[in-house]
């Protein structure tokens, strides 16, 4: 495998993120590798762990943020801290399995400029649904043990039934947040927008600029320990969702204009 740069953007996650660690480290092994969390000074402590488990691992690195907080700025951070031309990045709540980074940077190394990890390809899996299923009832029932939000997960998948009709096909998961990319490629995309609107713009604005797009299936699990940073609220989701859309919309509207200023 290719020398790679794994981001962690960080708030609150001390009672996931060494196992998040421990999962990239044991699925890499041998691999070059670094693992660059990037913590908006969380209050939990979460800095303080990285910084000792740094001191027996030597591919972590930690950055701790104290101004301009917020998931996306910390990703634009640590893809500018990155040491090599391919950076993958995903949620540090162990509710994305290491075991998906080789198969997307397989695809880098195949020749893609971007890989999405996807829920809805076939071998992927919304959270609940453990790979096993598209249902609902049971995914609801999976769900309502673990105390996740089923309703959110509905939300993600007709909004992206509707991406998809909105905007292109050829992206199936639109709000995944979980990426393999070239250094190069993600700087010159820049990452813009909130906490889902970013993937939005992200992988449209990939595919519009001719860029090689390509998807592996996930599956996404329960978080671990810890509180979501989404809006768990009917209507904070519906919120989100009703912006999504809005982005969506704009972006549509917008498409000669954003090809238009593609770089070089």
């Amino acid at each position: 495998m290719i020398p790679v740069s794994i981001i962690l953007p960080t708030y609150n996650e001390a009672e996931n993120i060494l196992g998040s660690i421990a999962d990239i480290a044991d699925t890499l092994g041998m691999a070059t590798y670094e693992i660059i969390v990037v913590d908006d000074d969380s209050p939990d402590g979460t800095s303080a762990l990285v910084r000792e488990a740094a001191e027996t691992r030597p591919h972590l690195r930690l950055i701790t943020r104290k101004s301009e907080r917020g998931l996306i700025p910390s990703i634009r951070e640590g893809i500018k801290a990155a040491r090599y031309d391919t950076c993958v990045w995903l949620d540090a709540d162990q509710s994305m399995k290491a075991e998906a980074i080789p198969r997307l940077v397989a695809e880098i190394i195949g020749g893609a400029d971007l890989a999405i990890g996807s829920r809805y390809i076939e071998g992927g899996g919304v959270k609940g649904s453990n790979g096993e299923t598209k249902a609902l009832i049971p995914i609801r029932r999976r769900l309502k043990s673990t105390g996740d939000s089923f309703f959110q997960v509905v939300l993600s998948m007709m909004g992206n039934w509707c991406l998809r009709r909105l905007l292109t096909p050829a992206v199936t998961d639109y709000t995944s947040g979980y990426y393999a990319v070239k250094k190069d490629v993600a700087e010159t995309l820049d990452l813009e927008g909130t906490y889902v609107d970013y993937c939005i713009r992200f992988a449209y604005k990939a595919w519009l600029w001719g860029y090689e797009v390509r998807e592996v299936p996930v599956v996404i699990y329960p978080r671990i320990g810890g509180e979501s940073k989404t809006a768990v609220s009917i209507s904070g989701l519906c919120a989100i969702s009703l912006g999504c859309l809005w982005v969506a919309f704009t972006l549509k509207m917008n498409r000669k204009k954003i090809q238009a200023a593609k770089p070089g």
